[in-house]
């Protein structure tokens, strides 16, 4: 009997997991999707289904502070949709002594609001921070969570991104944010034929230097045997540093995809490091960043061309994306991806 279930919620353009032990009933929940719109009511609703009665989640990792990742978890805890005896996130409320005010800023915010929930709730939190020579898990029962990212230079640049210009004029910072989503969309293309075309050609990796992505966990999820890769939004040097230090090419049953599989968070060089056969997409296809990317699509083509793409949304333009490798595309089941996994394969 398979012992681990998997289950990644479609979150709309957000992402949304929930890991549950079936011998044990251990459960871990990453992310709660987005603030509002469709994937809040979708997560809410997939939630109360797999969850049933029993609404105890014995680990909540926020991976940062993201609307898309953090902002559904007040509305799941104060409408008591779910029980979480534990929370694992690095806020900005803890970077400093001093009170934040509001910059404007809406992850800053965000952040600074569920914090305030959790503390209200008496929940407990803890933050996590990966250092070299320590062990840098989590055990919960028969599951080991190996982190790889952030380490101290990713949270030091989070804490400079909360700091700086804190009391900016909320219009001044929206035009900031206007200019940075601009400049990270993905390059479009029409078939992963065409994208192949193009990184064969030249392959330029121009990687994602957003603090809170930055911030962002990623880690390895060990369970007997199988080994999963969660990357949250991580930055990908942090990832591809781990990987070089091993002693032999890491093999994963499952890789989620870093940052919606954007082309700045998921490089051929991080492909040509592991082994793995399974992908997850997070997204439903409806944002301006041009999430689902493409050239990320291509970059693991190249590496695994036989490999399958599991998409948590079946939505009409994740159809449209995938239409030229449609034969390796999975689809969720009632809104939801599973995997099964046993303690020995």
């Amino acid at each position: 009997m398979s012992q681990l279930k998997i289950q990644f919620i479609n979150a709309g353009v957000g992402d949304c997991t929930l890991i549950t032990d079936l011998v044990s009933n251990k459960k871990i929940l990453i992310d709660s999707g987005p603030s509002k719109g469709v994937g809040r009511l979708t997560v809410t609703s997939v939630l109360t289904r797999i969850l049933g009665g029993n609404k105890d989640i014995d680990l909540a990792i926020l991976t940062h502070n993201d609307d898309d990742h953090i902002g559904g978890f007040t509305g799941l805890i104060t409408n008591n949709i779910v029980k979480i005896n534990k929370i694992i996130f690095n806020t900005v409320a803890e970077l400093e002594d001093d009170q934040f005010v509001d910059s404007g800023k809406a992850s800053y915010r965000q952040d600074l609001n569920l914090y305030k929930t959790v503390k209200d709730t008496n929940i407990d939190i803890e933050s996590l921070v990966v250092h070299e020579g320590s062990l840098n898990t989590i055990e919960l029962g028969d599951i080991t969570l190996r982190f790889i990212s952030p380490n101290i230079s990713k949270m030091s640049k989070l804490k400079s991104w909360a700091i700086r210009e804190e009391k900016v004029a909320v219009k001044k910072e929206e035009e900031r944010l206007a200019k940075s989503k601009k400049a990270s969309k993905n390059v479009n293309y029409t078939c992963l034929d065409d994208a192949l075309d193009a990184i064969n050609l030249e392959d330029t990796f121009e990687p994602d230097t957003r603090e809170p992505n930055g911030s962002s966990f990623a880690f390895i999820l060990e369970y007997g045997d199988n080994r999963l890769l969660f990357l949250g939004d991580c930055h990908m040097d942090i990832v591809e540093a781990y990987l070089a230090d091993q002693d032999k090419p890491q093999i994963f049953d499952l890789v989620k995809l870093s940052h919606h599989s954007s082309e700045h968070n998921n490089s051929q060089e991080f492909f040509n490091q592991i082994d793995c056969e399974n992908f997850v997409v997070c997204s439903d296809g409806y944002n301006t960043h041009g999430h689902p990317s493409m050239k990320t699509i291509a970059r693991l083509t190249k590496r695994f061309p036989e490999s399958f793409i599991h998409f948590t949304s079946e939505s009409d333009r994740i159809k449209t994306f995938t239409q030229s490798f449609e034969d390796r595309c999975h689809f969720p089941l009632d809104n939801a991806l599973e995997f099964t996994y046993d303690l020995s394969k």
